[in-house]
């Protein structure tokens, strides 16, 4: 079958079926496939027919940290845009601290993707954060996870289109895009951040799960 992005589309469309109905295919799929059936079957479709990246010549695999002993990363892409890879439908939230010491450690990169086939984390260096707002950001870890899509909880053509904003043409400017609301909305959310999404619905819906991802709540933070 030829890999396009109706393929691609159609392939996370029976993804999520299963998920949302936790068929016994779906365990035999999970116990299957692992890191690296994700990488496979999910994430080298998804750079090449969804993100448009050549996957030969833009994409480094298991690529070895240059000042940090023992780190490789799975996808590295252009030096500083970092993805890794879970089992299908593991626990993110149990995993995420690998991805946070990647790009805690190693300067050039200052943003990265965390996926399990199924969920999406994207994860930000507080530092790359604060060059858009001018200011620090006491109460923000130093790497802040700033926005989640699920195919759990998602449409796959907003999942699509959400990730569509990392594609090869414009991920610097997106990733720089969310920084600059992350920032707004970390500082105290005074005035109108900037657009993410043309479309209207969903660029509130992203803004939106940036501010409840970032935004200091009482009670928490302070009283």
């Amino acid at each position: 079958m030829e890999l396009t992005q109706k393929t691609f589309a159609d392939r996370l469309t029976w993804l999520r079926s299963m998920v949302l109905e936790r068929t016994q295919e779906f365990a035999q799929y999970r116990d299957a496939l692992h890191e690296k059936g994700v990488e496979c079957a999910i994430i080298v479709p998804m750079l090449e027919v969804i993100l448009d990246f050549d996957t030969m010549r833009d994409v480094h695999y298991e690529e070895a940290s240059e000042t940090k002993h023992r780190q490789r990363f799975d996808f590295l892409i252009d030096g500083k845009f970092l993805i890794e890879a879970k089992m299908l439908g593991a626990n993110l939230d149990e995993h995420y601290k690998q991805l946070e010491r990647y790009i805690k450690g190693n300067d050039h990169i200052n943003y990265g993707i965390l996926t399990n086939g199924i969920d999406h984390q994207i994860w930000i260096q507080k530092s790359f954060i604060e060059k858009f707002t001018k200011s620090n950001l006491p109460h923000t870890p130093a790497v802040a996870r700033v926005l989640e899509i699920s195919l759990e909880t998602d449409s796959v053509p907003f999942l699509l289109s959400t990730l569509a904003l990392f594609a090869k043409p414009k991920y610097e400017d997106s990733f720089a895009t969310i920084a600059r609301i992350a920032g707004h909305y970390a500082a105290g959310g005074l005035g109108k951040p900037p657009v993410l999404h043309e479309d209207k619905e969903d660029n509130k819906t992203l803004r939106d799960r940036i501010r409840e991802a970032v935004a200091i709540k009482k009670g928490i933070y302070y009283k």
